[in-house]
């Protein structure tokens, strides 16, 4: 984040973030939803239309609906996150009632901006399986030429 913003500044700025940061990770999630599970390309393809019309929260359970093995603490860490971010999306003033009331726009920020890297974190390392995905896909796509 820039120093020099004022507290007030900060917030937009976080929230603008947290937005940016929450589409890459829901657009992840559907990329890998519509990989998850068994179907050839075409039906692949439409669960991906089918999944770019959910909200986040449905994406990250579709996906780890498919998901193999012991996830509970990855599924439970995701939806905390999801959680998170539609307490500030949908439901800022609710969220920072106590804050706003007391004019505390420093700690508003402080707030945002550790959910902001949380977020990106997360978004971060989904982004870096769809990136592996994408070169199996290539592969499997030059291994069929």
């Amino acid at each position: 984040m820039i120093e020099y913003l004022t507290p007030k500044q900060r917030i937009a700025q976080a929230i603008g973030y947290i937005v940016l940061a929450s589409q890459e990770l829901e657009q992840a999630l559907r990329l890998l939803g519509a990989f998850a599970g068994k179907g050839d390309w075409i039906e692949k393809h439409e669960k991906y239309q089918h999944l770019t019309r959910q909200p986040l929260g449905k994406n990250a359970k579709h996906l780890i609906s498919h998901a193999e093995g012991d996830v509970d603490a990855f599924s439970a860490y995701l939806y905390r996150v999801v959680h998170k971010r539609n307490a500030i999306v949908h439901h800022y003033f609710d969220t920072f009632a106590n804050e706003i009331a007391a004019e505390d726009h420093a700690a508003i920020a402080d707030a945002l901006e550790m959910q902001l890297e949380e977020i990106k974190k997360v978004s971060d390392a989904f982004e870096r399986s769809v990136g592996e995905l994408a070169a199996v896909i290539e592969s499997l796509d030059g291994q069929a030429s």
